[in-house]
């Protein structure tokens, strides 16, 4: 507990398209919303808003998400500035595939929101996009997607979805498409990538980005350490990715905001003390991010990240194109892109 307090935990479950049901369902129960996050969550943030649930979020998506009232993204993500720096390493590394990329989202706004601010990242570091795929939720057959990039002579490949990877790097070991690089969100830093990479040995090499200290690398941050040993210990042969260090560094800013407000523990303490923290980075889980703020107050995004090769089977830090200026990270202003009027008209518009 906190200052005497027990903490009960509701585990709730959005799936995909439940998202505002589970809002309606917490706003019934409980004190404040921490460590979670859903895929498709815009549906869920005039519920949460309109009962006061303060959230201090694992992640968010959609541009409603990140301008939500009540609450504190760790992250410091917001709808008109996007860390995108990782484009620019990969356009150093690869000059002339980047001048042919593909990009895509799903076709859902809360995803395709994202997805265009990353199209619009990855052209401010020198990317041409020449295809952009909007394919629905759930595909079953992803070889026409691939004919596409191919048929288009995409070299520089950020692919189309936000799910399961494997089907898709079997599409394309079965054209024969072999881009110059395949570069994924960190959403896909798990096991499943890694294995789909060893059954698929001929793949273009594939990165992941991240703003999360690399689990490979824990035993060089005392942190990441710890959640591991306490994941292994209270977590029994469950795998510890990423989703357990946003969650983790969540859960310890509430935690030392909560305790902060004493007898005193209402959201809005909570909410103040976690808005007013500076040079966040969880005890190193996560890239620092110079100062937090209320998500509806123009948070600012860390400018630091690290790419992470996919391997057979593991993940392997890549410090020649991350060429990082602060700890494994490559921190930079330049990282961070300022979304144009006309851009976030564009998302607006679309959404």
């Amino acid at each position: 507990g906190i200052n005497g307090r027990k903490i009960v935990i509701d585990n709730r479950d959005a799936a995909l398209f439940n998202a505002a049901q589970q809002a309606t369902a917490a706003c019934q129960s409980d004190f404040m919303a921490v460590g979670g996050g859903m895929a498709l969550d815009q549906p869920s943030v005039p519920v949460r808003e309109q009962c006061g649930l303060g959230q201090i979020s694992g992640y968010v998506v959609s541009d409603a998400s990140e301008l939500a009232s009540d609450q504190v993204d760790p992250s410091g993500g917001n709808t008109n500035t996007i860390t995108s720096g990782w484009f620019g390493a990969l356009a150093k590394a690869y000059p002339q595939a980047v001048k042919k990329a593909g990009m895509g989202g799903e076709n859902d706004p809360s995803v395709l929101e994202a997805e265009r601010k990353d199209e619009y990242g990855a052209e401010a570091q020198g990317w041409n996009v020449l295809d952009f795929q909007e394919p629905p939720i759930s595909v079953t057959d992803w070889a026409p997607y691939i004919e596409q990039v191919q048929s288009k002579g995409v070299e520089a490949l950020w692919p189309s979805l936000d799910d399961n990877i494997v089907p898709y790097f079997q599409a394309m070991t079965t054209a024969g498409y072999h881009p110059a690089f395949v570069i994924l969100g960190v959403q896909f830093y798990n096991s499943t990538t890694t294995k789909g990479v060893a059954d698929n040995p001929a793949l273009s090499p594939v990165y992941v980005e991240t703003s999360w200290w690399p689990l490979e690398m824990a035993s060089q941050n005392p942190s990441t350490e710890q959640l591991v040993n306490v994941m292994h210990t209270y977590a029994k042969g469950d795998a510890v990715d990423f989703d357990d260090e946003e969650g983790a560094e969540s859960w310890l800013l509430w935690a030392k905001s909560a305790s902060a407000c004493g007898a005193n523990l209402t959201v809005s303490c909570v909410l103040s003390h976690a808005a007013a923290t500076k040079n966040w980075d969880a005890g190193g889980i996560e890239a620092p991010v110079a100062q937090l703020t209320m998500s509806n107050n123009n948070p600012q995004p860390s400018p630091c990240f690290a790419l992470l090769k996919a391997e057979p089977n593991k993940f392997v830090y890549d410090k020649a194109i991350t060429q990082p200026t602060q700890s494994i990270w490559n921190c930079n202003p330049k990282n961070v892109v300022h979304l144009t009027p006309q851009q976030q008209a564009s998302l607006t518009a679309g959404s």
